[in-house]
């Protein structure tokens, strides 16, 4: 049974499915050939659409959650699914309620619902002549504040990075992470031709394309790491910026967070949450503090939405809160002073 399209194909089609319905094949072609999803997004459709219509097929013919969980659901038809309605859909973020699934791996699930009804009813509005997750409000999400790296503990990673086996490399990595707040993806992604005079051009989610500008910092350690890389001989991805000197292919996600991992380490940095994408969120936080607007950091993080984005000045306000609190004049409350009468004098 196929599980994941996988991701690092380079094939442009999506393979064809035995074990899901043909809608559900035609919705994830869709998504792929006209809105350009990534592979990771399909994936994670697949998946929660798959686990939703063995539900469906739970409630319709009462199957126990052990049969749900081994269900074929390739012959579930269009009319089948046209029949679900919200209170089907309400039943299944209960259902994953109850099984104590985190508020956003619920909310993932009904976006990729919603994303799939949205499809139909477009596609087919003669017979989807409703969505059924339209109306349905997403699952609270707890506010969260994203981890990051103060600015001297980004100072001690840069340190770390120039004592590695490949510090030209190493180095410039965690200084893209940490001036430009690219995603991993992206950063791995990077090529030699997508680097201009003092601009890179980064593709993101959707394969949607951004140029980001570069600093002098930027500039500096990647030309080191050019002059570096010029050294290795017989590379195999030619175009890759980052490869591996020993094997002399392009660096993968997980070697890139193996590096960091060990930097993080070598900086004592380790056991505190930090990952990869914490950078991404230091980046982030350190661009807004020295002056970035929303639709600025918008805009060099790729985020589609300013709602996203806004979680950096919740950051920046919980900061604020913290140097009220640390005023010279804190401890100078009320129980410190001795007050006079002043009753005679009204």
């Amino acid at each position: 049974m196929n599980t994941y399209i996988k991701v690092g194909s380079q094939r442009r089609y999506v393979n064809k499915y035995d074990d899901i319905p043909p809608l559900l094949e035609e919705f994830v072609r869709h998504e792929i050939a006209i809105k350009g999803s990534s592979r990771k997004s399909l994936n994670t459709y697949y998946v929660n659409l798959r686990q939703f219509f063995r539900f469906i097929k739970m409630q319709e013919y009462k199957l126990t959650e052990d049969e749900m969980n081994e269900a074929i659901i390739a012959d579930i038809t269009d009319v089948q699914l046209s029949k679900v309605t919200s209170e089907t859909i309400l039943n299944y973020l209960y259902y994953l309620a109850e099984k104590d699934e985190a508020a956003s791996t619920r909310a993932g699930k009904l976006s990729a619902i919603k994303s799939f009804y949205a499809y139909a009813c477009s596609a087919y509005p003669e017979l989807f002549t409703e969505n059924p997750a339209y109306k349905i409000d997403r699952p609270k999400l707890p506010d969260k504040q994203p981890v990051f790296l103060s600015e001297g503990e980004a100072r001690e990673l840069l340190k770390a990075a120039v004592k590695t086996a490949f510090p030209e490399r190493d180095f410039c990595i965690v200084t893209l992470f940490l001036n430009c707040g690219m995603r991993l993806s992206e950063l791995v992604n990077i090529n030699l031709s997508h680097l201009g005079q003092e601009t890179l051009v980064i593709t993101g989610k959707g394969n949607k394309q951004r140029t980001v500008y570069l600093n002098s910092v930027c500039l500096s350690a990647l030309e080191n790491w050019k002059d570096a890389r010029r050294k290795i001989e017989n590379i195999i991805d030619f175009d890759a910026l980052f490869i591996s000197p020993r094997t002399r292919k392009r660096l993968t996600n997980r070697a890139v967070q193996k590096i960091v991992e060990k930097l993080l380490e070598d900086a004592g940095l380790g056991n505190r949450g930090y990952s990869v994408h914490k950078l991404r969120h230091t980046a982030a936080t350190l661009l807004y503090d020295g002056g970035a607007d929303v639709l600025e950091l918008k805009e060099i993080l790729g985020h589609e939405h300013t709602s996203t984005t806004e979680i950096y000045t919740h950051v920046n306000n919980a900061r604020l809160k913290e140097v009220a609190k640390n005023s010279p004049l804190s401890d100078c409350d009320v129980g410190a002073y001795e007050f006079s009468n002043f009753e005679n004098d009204t």
